[in-house]
């Protein structure tokens, strides 16, 4: 029996893997199942992560960060950008 799209969605918000035809979902040929198969595992994927971090505290550190001072700091360039 064939996977139906949300057998194939529930698989790769589990494991992270799915089948690079997107043979479960519809389509009159290979780009049309792709087209279709990618915009449902990416909106399900967006989807899931947005449900699990909606109650997610940010430590004070992380909210208020310079992230360009941080970014000089981890690379050792001075921040400017080159030019």
């Amino acid at each position: 029996m064939p996977e139906t799209p949300e057998q194939a969605t529930e698989r790769y918000l589990r494991s992270g893997e799915h089948d690079a035809h997107f043979r479960a979902w519809p389509g009159s040929n290979f780009l049309a199942r792709s087209h279709c198969g990618d915009a449902a595992l990416r909106s399900a994927l967006i989807s899931a992560v947005h449900s699990r971090t909606l109650h997610v505290a940010f430590p004070e550190t992380v909210a208020n960060i310079d992230d360009v001072a941080f970014n000089a700091r981890k690379s050792g360039t001075d921040g400017a950008w080159p030019g």
